[in-house]
C-alpha cells in the first residue's frame, strides 16, 4: 500500500493484480510505504483503522483506489499458484483436485482452499 498525502490518495495494494510492478513505479512518489505484512490490506481494514489514523495524525484522510481483476481470471491463478509442489500436502494444495472443485470451495459458505482476497470479494 503507498499513501500519497498531499494527493490525498491510497493505493491499496491487491494480491494477484499486478499491483507490484504498479507500486514499484509509484514508489518514489509516496510519502508512506506500507511493506510485507501490511502491503495487502482489505478496503474495510483501510477505511476502520488506517485512514481514521492518516487523519488524526497528518490531517488527511486520503480516498483509497485499487485494481480489481477479473473475478474468475483471480480465482484461475491462484488455482495455478497453489499447484506448486512446495503446497502438496497442505490444506491450500490444489493439486488433486479439479478447477470446477476449487471453484465451488471458493464460493462456498466455509471455503477450505479460497484464497482470503477471493473468498472475502465474493461474500
Amino acid at each position: 500500500m503507498l499513501i500519497f498525502l498531499r494527493h490525498r490518495l491510497a493505493f491499496l495494494a491487491t494480491p494477484k493484480t499486478g499491483t507490484t510492478a504498479v507500486e514499484m513505479a509509484l514508489r518514489p512518489r509516496a510519502e508512506i510505504i506500507f511493506g510485507k505484512n501490511r502491503k495487502h490490506v482489505t478496503a474495510l481494514r483501510f477505511s476502520r483503522k488506517i485512514a481514521p489514523f492518516l487523519e488524526d495524525t497528518f490531517g488527511v484522510r486520503p480516498d483509497a483506489v485499487a485494481i480489481m481483476r477479473d473475478p474468475t481470471d483471480q480465482i484461475a491463478s491462484w488455482f495455478r499458484y497453489r499447484g506448486a509442489d512446495r503446497l502438496t500436502g497442505t490444506d491450500l494444495s490444489t493439486r488433486g483436485i479439479s478447477f470446477d472443485t476449487y471453484v465451488r470451495e471458493v464460493i462456498s459458505d466455509a471455503p477450505r482452499r479460497a484464497p482470503r482476497s477471493a473468498a472475502s470479494s465474493i461474500s
